[in-house]
């Protein structure tokens, strides 16, 4: 098992976190084979139909899309779900019909991947979504078909999986996605079909999972999705029956209660929820139609600083394609994307975010053509404080007794163990 991480590495990757290193699928333009010589951004796109990896350097000025040298990239079969680990050197994607973990080495240059020696690792029954702790130590895989979590040791120097003592953990039924709070401290699964969320304190020395007292925490009709505000305060569970739970985060315990005037509409389905980088927005993909397969929207709300209940934003909702079920945001939270599963769409919708009130507007050659049924988006910023430099100055851990703190101008408390 991987030796107890120090407070300074998880205390830069809970900085890294909370600057937003990682977020939404970026592309404004049609993909072409390009090598990046500017910024090192990428952005990653989980094709579940065409079961691989699509791979773009993205202009983080201009939004332009180039699709990278090798790319779309294999992975098992229809894969649904990809994290990245905080210092950009590892991805990891669960496969949902191969019950397995692809874990790819990332080219710090290219942004293109190499499968990782033992790849793929063994998952439980249908793996769903897929997340990684902060620091990097540990990935979190959601099992639907066998109402578990499974929970992996990172090996730091190879990005090799090794499932820890007593994984998998039991969740709730039919558990379609994971998120972790910012500071890792806590873990929390929406149950598709037993309507609820389950909520679990991770131990640090090994990354092992303890039910949160109260839970699991009810929610609406088949809860989709589920998301933890930037600022850790608020949790948003989207709910395929139409609507958006919301909850005030106990910062001890990890326990969830709910916000006042939850839960808020969004039309007759909803699938995906997440929280802009600064913590001011909440945009949820959902639809007005009886069936996945006719134009969805995005809804954008404001959050209430106070209390963390929901407003709609000017304008919302949002045209989309045909189910928008994947969406999130650049790391400046300039643009917002989405990715429209349905077999009819095969694409992303791409709209600039207006700042002081959320609102969306499409941007110039919005929807974007990816793979078969895109499921999952991210973008990571390669050779930021997040990525290279942890890796070059300091190796693959901080030695004991370095400051990250002052160095960070972070508060003295970020530097206390957990």
């Amino acid at each position: 098992m991987i030796p107890h991480l120090t407070r300074v590495t998880r205390t830069l990757a809970i900085a890294c976190l909370l600057g937003a290193s990682l977020a939404a699928f970026d592309a404004t333009a049609a993909p072409r084979h390009s090598l990046h010589t500017d910024k090192s951004e990428f952005s990653y796109v989980v094709n579940n139909g065409s079961s691989d990896i699509s791979v773009y350097h993205v202009d983080s000025d201009t939004g332009a899309l180039n699709q990278v040298p090798g790319s779309p990239f294999g992975a098992g079969r229809f894969p649904d779900s990809i994290a990245i680990d905080p210092f950009t050197r590892f991805a990891y994607v669960a496969n949902y019909g191969s019950n397995d973990i692809s874990a790819f080495a990332i080219d710090a240059k290219t942004g293109g991947l190499t499968p990782i020696a033992g790849s793929p690792f063994a998952g439980g029954g249908g793996p769903s979504s897929i997340a990684i702790s902060p620091e990097g130590g540990f990935v979190y895989v959601t099992n639907a078909l066998a109402n578990t979590v499974s929970v992996y040791d990172v090996d730091r120097s190879n990005g090799r999986l090794r499932e820890i003592a007593g994984s998998p953990f039991a969740t709730g039924t039919g558990p379609l996605f994971v998120t972790l709070n910012p500071t890792g401290r806590f873990v929390y699964v929406a149950n598709y079909l037993s309507n609820d969320i389950s909520a679990y304190s991770v131990q640090p020395n090994d990354g092992d999972l303890v039910q949160t007292i109260g839970s699991p925490f009810a929610a609406g009709l088949e809860p989709y999705s589920v998301v933890v505000d930037p600022r850790d305060r608020f949790v948003y569970a989207a709910n395929d029956g139409g609507n958006v739970s919301a909850y005030v985060l106990e910062s001890t315990t990890g326990a969830l209660s709910p916000v006042v005037g939850s839960p808020f509409t969004v039309g007759n389905w909803s699938v995906p929820v997440v929280v802009d980088p600064s913590g001011r927005f909440v945009y949820v993909g959902g639809g007005s139609g009886g069936t996945y397969g006719t134009l969805g929207y995005i809804a954008g709300y404001s959050i209430d600083a106070a209390t963390g209940a929901l407003t709609s934003v000017p304008g919302s909702p949002f045209t989309a394609g045909i189910a928008p079920w994947s969406i999130a945001l650049d790391p400046t939270g300039k643009f917002a994307y989405a990715a429209n599963a349905f077999i009819a769409s095969n694409s992303l919708s791409a709209y600039r975010v207006d700042a002081r009130t959320g609102e969306l507007t499409p941007l110039p050659g919005s929807p974007i053509a990816t793979g078969l049924n895109p499921q999952s988006v991210k973008v990571v910023q390669i050779g930021s404080f997040c990525g290279d430099r942890e890796r070059t100055r300091w190796g693959t851990r901080r030695p004991n007794g370095v400051s990250v703190g002052a160095e960070l101008n972070l508060p003295a408390a970020a530097d206390e163990d957990f």
